[in-house]
């Protein structure tokens, strides 16, 4: 008993006077002795011994890829571009290319922006991209697209309205899409409503064709959103459906306008940015892409083959405020019978 005592005491002084040389007296012996040595006399000292220099296990290394990893930030008062950057490890064009922001360093308060990981440009899959095709035109390496975005081989098929991110490169130019047909200067009349009819129509199609949306609802709803193509919207920017750059800019860049907003109860007047296109057939394939990756909307595919059925599924997902919307889009497509465009 005085033995151990004494051994305590030792052990006491010890600590008290070097942790350095605690850890070196105390571990390194007992990492080189035989599982027996625990055994015995010495077990109450080496018990101790063996609970001062347990280590915790190691956290796990991060395995997610790139792409899981990007983040959404609320801006609040004082936030500029250019902190934000810094905060995160970005440069200042990634965070503007993934919100589409103006070449303006301040921030409105309560904005909601995509923050990626690393420096990059995050990539919307469309009809025809492959992994080898997108490095190629995005001047980065097959494996590090295949590493930032989790993917299982390079040959993986990529499915439309997919998201994937791009380290280190730069936003692709747009590519003008073929014109496949004659749109009406905004006019009023008949004449002019047939007319837009037949031009969204072959737009509509290929919408379809590629992603699923019935042609009689995307008509529908471009003479809703657009009043035949008269909005400025449409006829600046060839935004036929009204969809904001707020995860995302078109093929033509962004649009910025003044658009009504309530803030605090109060109408407002606030500037907003859109999606502008090089022509309306990308305006259609991009509503498209809006469905596809917007979650909410997914339900709305059950109902391909039911134009009536798709309008009520997205009008109930939140596409509008209007609780009559359903009802204007069939409305519209029974009127002018826009379900003779639909493919099947």
């Amino acid at each position: 008993m005085k033995l151990w005592r004494w051994n305590l005491h030792a052990a006491i002084a010890t600590l008290a006077v070097s942790p350095l040389m605690l850890g070196w007296a105390w571990s390194l012996p007992l990492l080189n002795q035989p599982d027996g040595w625990l055994r015995g006399g010495r077990h109450e000292q080496t018990a101790f011994a063996a609970e001062r220099v347990a280590l915790p296990p190691l956290a796990p290394a991060e395995t997610q890829p790139l792409v899981a990893r990007v983040t959404t930030y609320r801006t609040e008062a004082g936030d500029t571009l250019t902190a934000l950057a810094r905060r995160f490890g970005i440069s200042v064009d990634t965070l503007r290319w993934a919100n589409a922001l103006p070449e303006d360093d301040r921030l409105p308060v309560g904005t909601d922006l995509l923050v990626l990981p690393v420096s990059g440009v995050l990539h919307t899959v469309v009809a025809g991209d492959t992994v080898a095709n997108l490095a190629e035109r995005y001047g980065v390496t097959v494996e590090r697209l295949v590493e930032a975005n989790g993917l299982a081989e390079p040959a993986a098929p990529l499915g439309a309205g997919q998201r994937l991110l791009v380290p280190g490169a730069q936003p692709l130019p747009p590519t003008p899409a073929t014109q496949t047909a004659e749109w009406p200067a905004p006019g009023t009349g008949d004449h002019h409503k047939r007319q837009f009819i037949e031009a969204a129509a072959a737009a509509a199609q290929d919408s379809q064709r590629r992603l699923g949306v019935p042609a009689s609802v995307s008509i529908a709803q471009a003479i809703h959103e657009s009043y035949w193509g008269t909005s400025k919207l449409a006829r600046e920017a060839n935004n036929f459906f009204g969809i904001k750059a707020r995860n995302g800019e078109g093929s033509a860049g962004t649009y910025w306008m003044d658009a009504w907003e309530v803030v605090g109860g109060e109408d407002v007047v606030v500037p907003e940015p859109f999606r502008a296109y090089n022509n309306p057939a990308e305006s259609f394939l991009d509503h498209g892409m809006f469905f596809l990756q917007n979650s909410r909307y997914h339900g709305a595919f059950k109902y391909s083959e039911d134009a009536r059925r798709f309008a009520k599924a997205i009008a109930e997902a939140g596409y509008a405020t209007d609780p009559e919307y359903a009802a204007k889009l069939i409305h519209i497509m029974d009127q002018y019978d826009l379900y003779q465009y639909d493919l099947h």
